[in-house]
């Protein structure tokens, strides 16, 4: 990542380092300081150097730590907030609190800002820049002006600095991670190294507006004709990447639920709207936004919803949403085997994980979901309890599944402060059929089932190289085979019937290859317009390939 990558000022750098180790001592982390081995000793002299947390529990005591460290340390405790998938209950929603209240920097700085990144003073691009600005935040303020060409905008101007200080951050935070997976086996479990690459990568993102602006003509362009989302317009020529100038926009924010009630909205509608607007861009678009909190969301005087903040967005691809839709599905539907195959499939289950008690866990859990309608399912308290299982199994979700979950609990909790009948997976529902239409259409298509054969004439052709290379090994020597005893018996039938099931593909894919060459030999006997042969090979590779699904059905794995 670029921002891990920078090289800081030593002096700098170990001075910030001190100062973070002090305080992770001073919050009562001194045991996991100690085990660190960090060559950096706390600084606890006098009565400033401790705080108060002996009747604080560790996730508090965190929450606390994260905000005195600042903007970098913030933004790390929003992120682990999401990722439900990894963390217990208690420290995610400890975490969801976290505020970082920041005062505004001048308004000369944030002209400063502007004339740096377009080499020409704000008041030859702007006829009126408001010096006092709208919101204030740890990484930007927003302040309202006038363009040139009279145009009320709102313009998002960086903090002075924040790409020094998040870099330095981030390189201790790197040096820490490493550390933690090095000294403290109860954190092994958590990634922190993976975890930080992933915190890099997003908040690189964040600073780059012009990113961000980008992102806004995508969403504009997905919603274009969509009377219930308002994507604000991007103004190119004063945007830069520390600078991002939009449309303003009037009207309440979503997180202003008295405003909006004594407003004479018709929050059902809106509450509708706005799951709808989220569970497009989850299923349809791939692009979705990560972080559909109430303050990022104004309703027009119309009535109409408009996102104001796009800087953290996830991304879906084709796999991954026809994934979710199976997910999904799979609860609806009481069909653990299905999901843990396709946990299985995408790589998200260890070989060391006991499926037996994971199907058992996931069993147990859709039957508690059994007889309940639709209406009556809460998508929160459903991925709260697959959560659980998800931790305690070790099954490791990809960073951008784990937002989704977020994003659509975030999308129920909206929707029922707005209409407390409002049900997500009811309006979830129209998304899901089409998602499974789509994938049915797409293997009709002639693309893929020429792309499937193409894999089955690359396997069959593969097949004889794979065996002599094989051959070659084992002659040589070099062939070697690490063997686990455990159920012997067992293991050689799940064996022996892996291969033969292997070796009947095989055959079927072969006689299908065999009978499309046979169909384009002319002068032999036909019938239909079609040679005998070429069809009699198809129907017996139909006949062999329908015993083979239904042998694989009834053995109950595929």
């Amino acid at each position: 990542m670029a921002l891990l990558q920078r090289r800081k000022p030593r002096l700098r750098k170990l001075a910030r380092y001190r100062a973070i180790i002090t305080k992770l001592a001073a919050y009562g982390f001194q045991d996991i300081v100690g085990r660190l081995r960090l060559p950096i000793r706390p600084r606890l002299k006098g009565a400033a150097g401790r705080i108060a947390t002996a009747k604080m529990s560790f996730s508090e005591r965190l929450r606390l730590l994260l905000e005195d460290l600042g903007p970098t340390f913030v933004k790390l405790g929003q992120l682990m907030s999401l990722r439900s998938d990894l963390f217990p209950d208690e420290l995610t929603e400890e975490l969801a609190k976290l505020q970082h209240a920041v005062g505004p920097f001048p308004a000369d700085e944030a002209e400063r800002i502007i004339e740096e990144d377009f080499q020409i003073p704000a008041s030859e691009l702007f006829r009126k820049l408001e010096p006092e600005p709208l919101a204030a935040a740890s990484i930007a303020q927003v302040h309202r002006a006038v363009s040139r060409k009279g145009e009320a905008v709102a313009v998002k101007i960086q903090r002075p600095r924040i790409q020094q200080v998040i870099a330095t951050d981030l390189a201790i935070l790197q040096d820490l991670a490493g550390l933690a997976e090095r000294y403290l086996p109860f954190v092994r479990n958590y990634k922190p190294v993976e975890i930080v690459r992933q915190f890099a990568r997003a908040l690189e993102l964040e600073l780059d507006f012009d990113h961000e602006g980008r992102t806004m003509d995508l969403f504009r362009e997905n919603y274009r004709g969509d009377g219930t989302v308002h994507i604000p317009e991007v103004h190119w020529d004063l945007t830069s990447p520390r600078v991002l100038t939009m449309e303003l926009i009037q009207g309440i924010r979503l997180s202003e639920t008295k405003e909006l009630a004594e407003s004479g909205q018709d929050t059902a509608r809106i509450a509708k709207d706005g799951a709808r607007f989220i569970l497009k861009q989850i299923f349809q678009h791939g692009a979705f936004h990560a972080d559909p909190h109430p303050g990022n969301f104004i309703i027009m005087d119309n009535g109409v919803i408009a996102p104001v903040d796009f800087g953290m967005v996830g991304y879906l691809d084709v796999e991954m949403r026809n994934s979710l839709g199976s997910a999904l599905s799979a609860f609806l539907n009481k069909d653990p085997n299905k999901l843990i195959r396709l946990f299985a499939r995408l790589g998200f289950v260890e070989d060391d994980v006991d499926q037996g008690a994971l199907r058992r866990d996931l069993l147990n859990l859709f039957h508690y979901y059994y007889n309940l309608p639709l209406a009556g399912l809460h998508i929160a308290k459903m991925i709260g309890h697959l959560n659980l299982i998800i931790r305690e199994h070790h099954v490791s979700l990809p960073p951008e599944l784990a937002l989704t979950f977020k994003a659509l609990i975030t999308v129920e909790s909206l929707g029922k402060r707005l209409d407390p009948r409002f049900s997500v997976v009811t309006v979830a529902q129209p998304f899901l059929r089409q998602l499974a239409v789509e994938r049915l259409a797409s293997w009709q298509s002639i693309d893929k089932v020429g792309d499937f054969l193409a894999d089955v004439t690359k396997l069959v052709q593969d097949l004889p190289g794979d065996a002599e290379n094989i051959i070659k090994k084992v002659r040589s020597g070099r062939f070697k085979v690490k063997l686990e005893h455990g159920n012997l018996e067992e293991a050689t039938q799940t064996l022996r019937k892996s291969v033969n099931r292997l070796a009947f593909s095989v055959v079927i894919a072969g006689m299908l290859i065999g009978s499309s060459f046979m169909m384009q030999v002319q002068g032999c006997p036909r019938l239909f317009g079609f040679p005998i042969l070429g069809l009699a090979g198809y129907l017996i590779a139909g006949f062999l390939g329908l015993w083979l699904l239904i042998a694989i059905l009834r053995s109950g794995r595929l």
